[in-house]
């Protein structure tokens, strides 16, 4: 699970628990209702924010969301064997998938380790 910020088109931030999946190019996938705020929020903005962390490690990741056309949901099944549950969605007409290529991110390991990387996308 992860927190996904998204924005208001009055500029105001709104967050959500979501579960995601991820590909080798840091790439994360994210499934919502149409229904919901940060959908609409997504159609009119793309940029998001997401954090993933636990007392471990952080990671802070901001991105450009893009939804992913109904004809090539199947082309990411493999991303959804990461996300439990979601095969009850996929035949769901009111969900929309998203994927969210990756601007800037930051992980942060506490403890022992205590270091910080920073990934700047072009």
């Amino acid at each position: 699970m992860c927190v996904l910020s998204t924005v208001t088109s009055a500029g105001s931030p709104q967050a959500a628990i979501v579960g995601f999946a991820q590909n080798a190019d840091l790439q994360l996938l994210i499934g919502t209702s149409s229904q919901t705020r940060k959908y609409a929020n997504l159609q009119q903005n793309q940029k998001v924010a997401v954090v993933v962390g636990d007392f471990k490690a952080e990671v802070q990741y901001e991105g450009i969301a893009q939804q992913v056309m109904k004809s090539d949901v199947a082309e990411l099944e493999t991303r959804f064997e990461k996300l439990p549950g979601t095969a009850r969605y996929l035949e769901d007409e009111t969900q929309a998938w998203f994927t969210i290529s990756p601007t800037w991110i930051r992980l942060t390991v506490h403890g022992a380790e205590n270091r910080v990387e920073e990934v700047n996308f072009p």
